[in-house]
This record gives C-alpha cells, sequence and structure tokens, in this order.
C-alpha cells in the first residue's frame, strides 16, 4: 500500500488466450472451498517471456478513476464491442496449469494491477476504495479501519483463486471534515491488462518475495465476464 518492490516482468498473454478450466479453489475470510466450473475454450494465444523490471504496490499508485483517454474517448485500437452501459462485472480466475502449488499475495484484497489501454498502459487503476468514506455522504466524517494482515493464498495444482471485480474505480480527496473519501467511476469498455505478482512460498508472499509477474490482455467487457489468468511461467 505505501511500499513499492521491483517485479521482474515474466508472462504476457494475448486477451482471446483460454485455458481449459478445472476444479476452482474459493478462498474468502480464510476457508477454502472447491466448486467445478464448465470446461471452456478460445482461440490459441502466445506467450513473451521478458526481464524488464516494473515497481507499484497492489491497486496502483493513485491512477485515475477512469480509462477514457482524450476528450474522455477510446482510441480505436483499444475499443471493446459492448451491448450494455458500462459498469462490467469481471471474475478474475488466476489457475494453476502447473504441478506445484503457487501462492498470491493478500492484504485486504488480492495483489494485482490493472491498466487500460486508452492510456497506452501507463496508469494503474485505483480498484478499491480503501480506507475512505464516499464524498458524495452528506454526512461526511472519517472511517476508522483494521490493519489488515498480508496473507498467502495458495493455489494447488490444478485449481484456481477467484477474484471478482465490479468494473469500478475510484478516485480520491478529502472532504469538509478532513477526511479522505472516494469517488467512483464506472469503468469504460476497451481494452485492459492485468498483472499479477506470483509467489513460490507462502513465506515468501507474506514478505512480499516476488519469484515473477504474470500479465494477461482482456476485453471490457469480457466474455461471460470472466477472465482466466493462468499464474505459472510459461517456458
Amino acid at each position: 500500500m505505501g511500499w513499492h518492490r521491483l517485479r521482474p516482468r515474466a508472462v504476457g498473454i494475448g486477451f482471446w488466450g483460454a485455458l481449459a478450466l478445472g476444479p476452482i479453489a474459493l478462498s474468502a475470510c480464510g476457508a477454502r472451498s472447491t466448486i467445478d466450473l464448465p470446461t471452456r475454450g478460445g482461440q490459441s494465444s502466445t506467450a513473451t517471456t521478458t526481464s524488464s523490471g516494473r515497481t507499484g504496490g497492489s491497486g496502483g499508485t493513485g491512477g485515475t478513476g477512469g480509462s477514457g483517454g482524450t476528450g474522455g474517448t477510446v482510441p480505436p485500437e483499444c475499443e471493446v464491442p459492448a451491448s450494455s452501459p458500462a459498469p462490467y462485472d469481471v471474475t478474475f480466475q488466476f489457475h494453476n496449469p502447473s504441478d506445484q502449488t503457487l501462492f498470491l499475495h493478500e492484504q485486504c484484497w488480492t495483489d494485482f494491477t490493472i491498466t487500460a489501454c486508452a492510456d497506452g498502459y501507463a496508469e494503474d487503476l485505483e480498484l478499491w476504495a480503501r480506507c475512505s468514506v464516499d464524498c458524495a455522504d452528506p454526512n461526511g466524517g472519517c472511517i476508522q479501519c483494521e490493519q489488515c494482515l498480508d496473507v498467502a493464498i495458495p493455489i494447488e495444482p490444478g485449481e484456481s483463486h477467484l477474484y471478482g471485480w465490479p468494473g469500478v474505480t475510484y478516485t480520491f480527496d478529502t472532504n469538509a471534515d478532513g477526511c479522505s473519501c472516494h469517488d467512483d467511476h464506472d469503468q469504460a469498455a476497451g481494452l485492459h491488462r492485468i498483472t499479477v505478482p506470483v509467489y513460490l512460498t507462502a513465506e515468501a508472499a507474506e514478505l512480499g518475495d516476488v519469484a515473477y509477474e504474470v500479465t494477461i490482455d482482456f476485453p471490457l467487457p469480457a466474455p461471460q465476464g470472466l477472465v482466466v489468468v493462468p499464474v505459472a511461467m510459461l517456458m
């Protein structure tokens, strides 16, 4: 949240790529259960591995609430057809196709970032309201939040961790009481990119010792509201 770390970039996959879905491991409030999802297919995609670095904390560092580009419009190369107005709910399926247990990091929320094609993927979008009140709340005031613990989220071989995003981003301000507040914005349709750091052990996840990152391009709205993110490094 206030800290930064160097993350070696690992894998990039085209947004039309998909994997067959196996058993899904759900994780919420420390409990885990398993459900089955039907198999989904998709067009083939290519993967690239690079050694470029990237810094940033989960959720970004104060990115803008929207991604409309100049004048609030989405550039033609970033457009995605949409049959309904925003917001567009997305479920990210962090899937482990490898034969070893992999880990994600969570501190209040699962650690990943999203950027938008509309601004050249330049700014991390603010995906969480963090510890703030609604700027539009006429009662104003402040909010007191408990400290979030660093938690390692295990993903067993062939299983997945599901995380929902309502397609909303946030900008922040200070209300009349001098407290942090937020405004929410429906994220416009268009191409987006998700980046998730992956860890090889629970201890590494809790300490922030990133093994590699996986980066996936995806359309918003996403087909059937699902984006599959394979968290194993592709060789």
